[in-house]
This record gives C-alpha cells, structure tokens and sequence, in this order.
C-alpha cells in the first residue's frame, strides 16, 4: 500500500510548468478588460487590461480533451482581452525540450509528468512560480502536492490534476 501511494501521484501528476504572465504585464483597468457575454469578471480584475497580448501554451493533451482545456480559457480571454494560442501535440515530451534547449520556450506548458519537469528546469527555461501563486498552493494544496511541482527545493508550479493510468498489483 505505501508503495502505491508514492508512486500513484508520480505516475499520475500533470502540473502546468511555469504560469508566466508576468510577461504578459499587468496594468490598472477599471473594468478588468474586455469582458463579454455573461462572464462574471470579478475574479480576473487583478489581471487588468492584456488586450493586444498573447500567452503561448504547450501541451500532449489531445482530441477530444484539447477543446474542454481551451474551452476554460474563454473566460480569462474575455475579461481580459488576452489571446490565449494553444498547441496540442502528442510528441510534446520530446518537443517542449527541444523548444526549451533552443531557447523558444512556450509561456505555459502542461507537464504530465515530474520527470519531465526536471529535465525542464535542467535547460535552464523554466521560471520558478511566484510568491503569490506559492501561497496560494499552501492555501489550498498538501504539502505532497506541491513538493510534484517543486525541484531541487524550488517550486515551479502546482499540479493541475492527476489520473490513474494503470494499477500495478
């Protein structure tokens, strides 16, 4: 039993590498951005106005989970005026590397896996989560949960969720 829950998690984490829009600048707006339909904007205010802005996610989730994951980006998309331009790629475990090494890494990338994101923050490309989001994670995560997302003693990011692949008995 304490075999399986050690391995469960490693086995099962996908966090998101590094939730950098710091690039994506903040700024003051009364409205939080260009809020449309009946989104309810409030959460997203602190983002302020990014329109104009492009945030680049790069992910191995596929048909037909790529467009649920898309489909819960509208809403930051909406109150902020931010374009958010996903990539979905089944050979992203070999592709977000080559990206990395190369110096064109992408804004976010799902990680499905914390073996990959170490040999992410190898290269060197991946950016260590900020204080607010490491609060946040201390708020609301285990203590478990976050060390998946945390390497060498530095927390990149949190899980964004998990899934059984298979059971070894």
């Amino acid at each position: 039993m304490a075999l399986y829950r050690r391995a469960l998690p490693a086995v099962a984490l996908t966090g998101v590498v590094s939730l950098v829009l710091a690039s994506c600048g903040g700024g003051d707006s009364d409205n939080g951005g260009t809020a449309g339909g009946d989104t309810d904007c409030a959460d997203y205010e602190q983002y302020g106005d990014l329109t104009g802005k492009e945030v680049t996610v790069f992910t191995g989730i596929v048909t037909p989970e790529d467009a649920l994951l898309e489909a819960t980006w509208v809403p930051f998309e909406e109150c902020t005026g931010v374009d958010i331009v996903g990539t979905f790629d089944k050979s992203f475990e070999t592709q977000i590397l080559v990206q990395a090494r190369a110096g064109n890494p992408p804004d976010i990338a799902i990680v499905p896996q914390p073996g990959l994101l170490k040999q992410l923050v190898d290269t060197g490309k991946a950016v260590a989560a900020s204080e607010e989001t490491s609060a946040m994670v201390d708020e609301n995560f285990s203590e478990d949960w976050k060390a998946y997302g945390t390497i060498d003693g530095t927390f990149y990011a949190p899980p964004q969720n998990s899934n059984v692949k298979s059971f070894v008995w």
